[in-house]
């Protein structure tokens, strides 16, 4: 049982993780769409995907 928790909460943890970086890149395509530099916003959008899977 301890196991089969201990998947949940890392599955639960991932979960967590993706929806993290979904938003971020869905707040980095509206920046995207504002700004009409794709390139420029979009790099800068990638640091923030690393960083916030860096901040665990």
């Amino acid at each position: 049982m301890e196991v089969r928790h201990e998947a949940l909460s890392t599955a639960n943890e991932n979960e967590v993780i993706i929806a993290s970086a979904i938003s971020t890149l869905s707040s980095c395509q509206i920046k995207t769409i504002n700004y009409h530099h794709h390139h420029d916003s979009y790099i800068p959008c990638m640091a923030d995907i690393r960083s916030n899977f860096l901040d665990d």
